[in-house]
């Protein structure tokens, strides 16, 4: 998620006040196609534009590096990600 952006706002009148700019969260159900599971997390809109862009909230947990995802939680599903597509290349391998 983006951080809390705290700037000063300089009007016509040239009296600046501090304002503060939030993220827009907003709590989703996404599905992942791997896992096979529903999970409720707290997402911005603008990565909720981006799991679109990408196809689906497992490309973009696997193509998003670990430092990119501010959430534990999305660095131990990318993890778990990680293991069944392991599992699944050495299956279709044998």
């Amino acid at each position: 998620m983006r951080p809390i952006e705290s700037l000063l706002q300089n009007p016509f009148s040239k009296k600046k006040t501090r304002r503060n700019w939030l993220p827009n969260v907003q709590s989703k159900k996404l599905y992942s196609e791997l896992l096979d599971s529903h999970f409720s997390l707290k997402v911005t809109t603008s990565v909720i534009r981006t799991i679109d862009k990408k196809g689906g909230l497992d490309k973009y947990l696997l193509e998003t590096r670990d430092k990119n995802l501010f959430s534990e939680k999305a660095v131990t599903m990318k993890r778990d990600l990680q293991q069944v597509l392991k599992t699944k290349t050495a299956e279709q391998q044998l």
